[in-house]
Parts: C-alpha cells; sequence; structure tokens
C-alpha cells in the first residue's frame, strides 16, 4: 500500500518512495521543488548530480498547495553546464507565470552553450526554439498553473500544453549542452514564474507523453 506524502508515493511499509513517474531510469534531471530546500542549489534527484546554482533564494510560492520556486523577473536564475546531449531531448516542466508577460520571458533554456528555449516572445506568445532564428509559437501565455511539453528533434519540434498540442515546426537543432530555469542562460529573459517540476529526458518520448503528462497533471492539479 502507498500514501502520497510531500509530492511522492511513500510505502506504507516502510516509507521508501515509490515513483510513478513514466521511464523514470532514463531522465537526465530532474528538479522537484516539493522537495527543495531554501537555498540558492536544487538539486537534481535523478541521483545524477545535476544540482543546478544561481541567484535565487529558494522556494516561495506554490502551485496548488504544492512548495514551488518563485523567478523574480529580474536576477532570478538556476543552471547547470553538462556534457552536450544532442537532440532528440524532451523536457517537461509545471509552471505559472506570476505576472503576464508581455515580452520575452523564459521558463528554461539551455546553458551558455544550448540556446533551447520555452517561453515567450516579443508579443508574449508562447515560443520555443531550439537555433538562432527557427521559433515555433503557439498560444498565449497566461497566469494558471501550465504543464508544457517541448520536444526538441532537430527537425519538427512540438510544444503541448496541458496535454494539447499548440504549435509544431522546425524549432531549430542544436546540442543541450545544460539547463537554466527562470531565464535564458546568462540571465537574458528572466521571468516572474513560479516553478512546480521539471522532467528532462534526453530522448523523444512521445509514445508515453501523456502518462508522464498525466503524472504531472495529477500532482499538481492541473487540468488535462
Amino acid at each position: 500500500m502507498t500514501d502520497f506524502t510531500g509530492g511522492e508515493w511513500r510505502s506504507l511499509v516502510d516509507g521508501s518512495v515509490v515513483s510513478d513517474i513514466p521511464d523514470e531510469q532514463d531522465l537526465k534531471a530532474r528538479y522537484d521543488w516539493t522537495q527543495a530546500s531554501g537555498t540558492s542549489t536544487v538539486v537534481d534527484q535523478t541521483g545524477h548530480g545535476n544540482d543546478i546554482t544561481g541567484s535565487y533564494t529558494g522556494p516561495t510560492a506554490n502551485i496548488n498547495g504544492l512548495q514551488a520556486g518563485e523567478f523574480d523577473g529580474s536576477n532570478d536564475l538556476l543552471d547547470i553546464d553538462w556534457a552536450n546531449q544532442s537532440q532528440p531531448n524532451h523536457v517537461f516542466v509545471v509552471y505559472q507565470y506570476l505576472t503576464s508577460p508581455s515580452g520575452p520571458s523564459a521558463v528554461f533554456g539551455g546553458a551558455s552553450d544550448g540556446p533551447h528555449k520555452f517561453g515567450t516572445n516579443n508579443n508574449g506568445d508562447l515560443d520555443l526554439f531550439a537555433g538562432k532564428g527557427n521559433n515555433v509559437v503557439g498560444g498565449s501565455a497566461t497566469t494558471s498553473v501550465t504543464l508544457a511539453s517541448a520536444l526538441f528533434n532537430g527537425s519538427n519540434s512540438v510544444l503541448r500544453i496541458d496535454g494539447s498540442q499548440v504549435a509544431s515546426g522546425d524549432a531549430g537543432s542544436q546540442d543541450a549542452g545544460g539547463f537554466t530555469v527562470g531565464s535564458q542562460a546568462g540571465g537574458v529573459n528572466y521571468a516572474n514564474v513560479a516553478i512546480g517540476e521539471v522532467l528532462f529526458y534526453p530522448q523523444d518520448k512521445t509514445g508515453i507523453q501523456s502518462g508522464i503528462e498525466s503524472y504531472l497533471a495529477g500532482k499538481w492539479g492541473v487540468t488535462l
């Protein structure tokens, strides 16, 4: 038997964590703010050691009652460099804009050597890109709790919002040389956003994306 405690399913017998994240063994990185402490480092829960650090004061927001990281839109970001991961890669993130962005505002991006990004463009529309000049745009940003699925595959990238595809096309090709949350790398296009959980797979997870989305939606109270 299990019980949902602190954002994880736990065994009622010995207290061990029983994860229901699909293909968890394939994750490159996972950042779950229900397990984050109030420091400038957020631990990678996969155990791979891809902890993210930066100018960040700690989790001060919540999303539907669960602890989330709050990024102030001016100087808060966290990032990590790692060995390049060629496309495809698939990123899932639960977030909530705290103010409606009217211009560029990145929920996540690549590290300094990887410009892939999800956020908003100059018009405040949701924007996905993985190479200079290649953008896929679909839908407008809101201040509602949102689940985004961003597939970067070098030719026909796909953006899904709350379980539905909103855009696809050539977002460009670029290795994922690390990960930044709260802005693009180097403090470009900061976001005033609460982030609940990020899953980074260095594979195309199209075949099970609905299962991953269901896990995140059920945990964070997102309506699919």
